[in-house]
């Protein structure tokens, strides 16, 4: 199975991600002629989605016939396309569909025979909803010949406040996530009936309770996210709900059952769905247990070569130095304390401060003096000393628990 570009990150609505599912069964089981319908509402949405899936196995051409074009000179370019291609995609009919000269729709339906060898592959035909109605109603024999009809419609209305309020966990108080919380099951409660959106407010609400160490909480909210998330269909929203099970059992120490889920309920949709950042970001968090089962060489291979490569071809810098930060973790353990003094001082603390990422720089401070105290004891004692207050003060200053923990190393160090 070809695997899709790393350089294409997921940017659809996971709504669509069965869809896309479907989309990518059908282009792997297609022999010869096939038809598809895909409704879609918005021109960039569109466009958005098959991007996504020129990533996918096979060879892909976008069609777009002139707004006059003759039918016949439509039938042949596809054709064309059609013997080189497995898969043509047909795009912005709508001018040449509704051109009366034309007579689109009763061509179609009367030549509807020839295309299984004219038109040898997956032919998609990308139509508005008005237009689907009209094929289905002026091509009823070419219609009926149809595989399936994808959906990549979205809602023109505009998502309740709520949706808007999402909380930055990382900078929040307690007293402002149990606020978010109340919220959000506020908001739930007042619902008649369930509808897809809800799937991100519980997200949203099982990660704000693990947060607050609330595990029995996160897990009832986690559980309805997918449940949520199974009953409209939503793979990747299901897949990102497993992982928050998983992230309950792995705090938990349930290690066993958290590599399964990631294993077997999370990675396969992401691979699937073409979503490398997620993908990648699983294989990590797949490392953090193979890590805390001191299995470090298996979690040294992912980080180095199924995160660190996504991430570069991304352009996430960020996301490259946590990785390099948890590459010096391993080395560390290993006993490889002069490259792991080298990463986090070349590679991991630079990106930081020129990315103004308070937290993470306090965090990698924090690391670096314990590397040095571990290299070097009391000779190294003033810079320790220096990195770890001035880790502490940019703790305090975001009022966050790490303050608690820095206070606790420089106590442990003699160095308060």
């Amino acid at each position: 199975m070809k695997q899709p570009n790393p350089s294409q990150a997921w940017e659809l609505h996971d709504q669509h991600s069965a869809e896309i599912l479907r989309l990518r069964h059908f282009m792997e089981m297609a022999e010869g002629f096939s038809l598809m319908i895909a409704e879609y509402t918005l021109p960039h949405y569109r466009d958005a989605v098959i991007q996504h899936i020129q990533h996918f196995e096979g060879s892909h051409a976008t069609y777009k016939p002139e707004r006059e074009q003759p039918f016949e000179q439509f039938e042949t370019t596809l054709s064309q396309l059609c013997k080189t291609h497995s898969l043509v995609q047909v795009i912005d009919t709508e001018s040449w569909l509704e051109t009366p000269k034309i007579g689109a729709y009763t061509a179609l339906n009367y030549h509807r025979e020839r295309y299984s060898t004219h038109w040898p592959c997956l032919v998609i035909f990308w139509l508005t909803p008005p237009l689907i109605q009209q094929f289905a109603q002026q091509a009823p024999d070419l219609w009926a010949w149809r595989t399936a009809v994808l959906s990549f419609a979205l809602p023109q209305e505009t998502a309740p406040q709520i949706h808007q309020d999402t909380l930055f966990l990382g900078a929040a108080a307690a007293q402002q996530s149990q606020q978010r919380l109340k919220q959000i099951d506020t908001f739930l409660a007042q619902q008649l009936t369930p509808c897809a959106s809800n799937c991100s407010l519980l997200k949203e609400a099982a990660e704000i309770s693990r947060q607050l160490g609330e595990l029995g909480q996160s897990m009832h909210y986690a559980t309805q996210a997918l449940k949520t998330a199974q009953t409209f269909n939503d793979r990747r929203s299901e897949a990102f709900a497993q992982g928050l099970i998983a992230d309950i059992f792995e705090q938990r120490g349930e290690l066993d059952n958290a590599l399964t889920i990631r294993r077997d309920k999370a990675l396969p949709v992401y691979e699937q769905l073409g979503d490398v950042r997620s993908k990648a970001m699983t294989m990590g968090k797949i490392a953090d247990i193979l890590q805390a089962r001191g299995q470090w060489d298996e979690a040294l291979r992912i980080r180095q070569e199924e995160q660190l490569p996504v991430y570069e071809q991304l352009g996430d810098v960020r996301s490259k130095a946590v990785t390099m930060g948890e590459i010096a973790d391993i080395l560390q353990a290993r006993g490889q304390l002069d490259e792991a003094l080298r990463i986090m001082e070349k590679e991991a603390l630079p990106v930081y401060e020129q990315l103004g990422d308070v937290r993470s720089l306090l965090v990698g401070r924090t690391h670096m003096a314990l590397l040095l105290w571990q290299m070097h004891g009391t000779d190294k004692q003033e810079q320790v000393q220096a990195l770890l207050h001035e880790s502490l003060n940019a703790a305090e200053r975001l009022n966050i628990p790490e303050a608690e923990t820095i206070k606790g190393i420089l106590h442990k160090l003699n160095l308060s």
